[in-house]
């Protein structure tokens, strides 16, 4: 991900992630897309800055907020933000296993401040 900074200091930014829907399409049965736990393992800047992982998530139609730092304030400078991501289907044993692929589209939104 890669924005460019208003060149003030201290601005913050956030990593936000949301689910499109409330359940998984293209499975057999319904399964809710709030079975899934979202947790950012590391987040880093490649410019002078700060990037923190907030706590882990449980997926839902509201975007949540998964990382967020500080610029450091250079004019029209550009960050590169890297965040990895661990996801985690909570629950399996409550829903039938199936051969057919079920997806969720997930929407990741950038604010900078």
């Amino acid at each position: 991900m890669l924005f460019r900074s208003s060149g003030l200091p201290s601005r913050t930014w956030t990593i936000r992630a949301k689910a499109d829907a409330t359940t998984f399409s293209g499975c057999p049965s319904p399964v809710p897309t709030s079975v899934v736990k979202l947790t950012c393992t590391s987040a880093t800047v490649d410019a002078p800055g700060t990037a923190t992982c907030a706590g882990p998530i449980t997926l839902s139609t509201s975007f949540q907020q998964m990382a967020g730092g500080v610029e450091d304030g250079k004019t029209n400078a550009y960050y590169g933000v890297t965040f990895n991501v661990n996801v985690v289907f909570t629950d399996a044993w409550n829903y039938i296993p199936t051969t057919t692929p079920c997806t969720a589209n997930l929407t990741y939104e950038l604010v900078a401040n």
